[in-house]
């Protein structure tokens, strides 16, 4: 059925329009109706991506709610994770909140890692766009109490396709980092990519992963890595079987006596799609 709605139109070669989709004869097409110029006969493999904008705020919402909970009797390792996002889209903004926990009790010794934040991206024209980001994240494991960051960069949508996407970017963060004796103020480059996959038939499924470098700029030699992961299938309307990993490492931990690597699959999780 044609978009009969204001919309931001991604064309596979990188360009963006704003207007609505209308029924073309030829099959396989459709015209992009624009707010002026004659409309656009194009096809529809050609568009990557297309998300209505309506006229209110909260309409502009969207977001997701997932919860996974594994436990094994015979180590007597129990996990409850949780994630949430929300996200406000208009024309060339897009604003995401999102927050990612999970707890570990193993042999009465509990671990505890939590990362939230909020993130603004501008898009540009041919793929480009500018990213800020502000996050505050907490790892027992890694004995990090709090380290709060504050990112800027740019990047590039390298891939874009109706069934994978890859995007790459570049840029600088400062963080303040907190143990139980510590603190120190740092500065980093930070190198990000984000790769997912979709495969849009009945069930739906996805792939993401998502991966960044963080060399220390004030303290040569420190390199800080973070790798995300997770595969949904969609089980009935807006349910999704989720399975999720992730690992962090720290190649010179604030504290001495700290771990350099943590990592953690969830073998089983739901998501709800909001």
């Amino acid at each position: 059925s044609p978009v009969t709605e204001l919309a931001p139109v991604v064309l596979e070669d990188g360009r963006i329009m704003y207007g609505v989709l209308l029924t073309a004869d030829i099959e396989g097409s459709t015209y992009i109706w624009r707010r002026v110029g004659d409309p656009l006969l194009t096809e529809l493999v050609e568009i990557v991506y297309l998300s209505p904008i309506e006229d209110h705020f909260f309409n502009r919402l969207d977001g997701t709610l997932g919860s996974g909970f594994s436990y094994v009797k015979a180590s007597d390792v129990m996990q409850l994770s949780i994630n949430t996002s929300l996200q406000y889209l208009a024309e060339k903004n897009h604003i995401t909140a999102f927050y990612d926990g999970l707890l570990t009790n193993e042999n009465d010794k509990s671990t505890k890692r939590h990362h939230g934040g909020g993130s603004f991206r501008r898009i540009l024209a041919n793929n480009w766009f500018l990213v800020s980001q502000i996050s505050a994240e907490q790892n027992t494991e890694l004995e990090l109490d709090l380290r709060m960051n504050f990112t800027l960069g740019a990047g590039n949508g390298l891939i874009r396709t109706n069934f994978t996407t890859l995007y790459l970017a570049a840029g600088v963060q400062v963080n303040r980092e907190n143990t139980a004796e510590l603190n120190q103020y740092n500065l980093e480059g930070i190198l990000m990519a984000d790769y997912s996959i979709f495969i849009y038939d009945d069930p739906e499924v996805s792939l993401g992963l998502d991966a960044s470098l963080i060399p220390s700029l004030n303290d040569p030699g420190r390199i800080r890595s973070n790798i995300n992961s997770n595969l949904k299938w969609e089980i009935f309307n807006d349910f999704f079987l989720k399975w999720t990993f992730y690992f962090s490492f720290d190649s010179r931990p604030l504290s001495e006596s700290a771990e350099k690597s943590d990592w953690a699959i969830s073998r089983l999780g739901i998501e709800y799609k909001l």
